[in-house]
């Protein structure tokens, strides 16, 4: 199965798969930033749509299974 996230989600999608989300992830395991400064990126990330893309893709899962 093939699920793309709807176009008002996608800026939540880029910056978890791409973006600042994803280089912060990388800089704390360099040692470059430290793991609060992550959590404060995720809950930034989680109020800015992820969340919604979350519960997006989980509504899929829901429905359609894990396999």
């Amino acid at each position: 199965m093939n699920v793309s996230a709807p176009a008002s989600l996608s800026s939540a999608l880029a910056s978890f798969t791409t973006g600042p989300l994803y280089d912060m992830g990388n800089s704390v395991v360099r040692g470059r930033n430290t793991v609060a400064e992550f959590r404060s990126t995720v809950k930034s990330w989680q109020s800015n749509g992820g969340n919604s893309l979350r519960k997006y893709f989980e509504g899929i899962r829901a429905k359609y299974g894990d396999a």
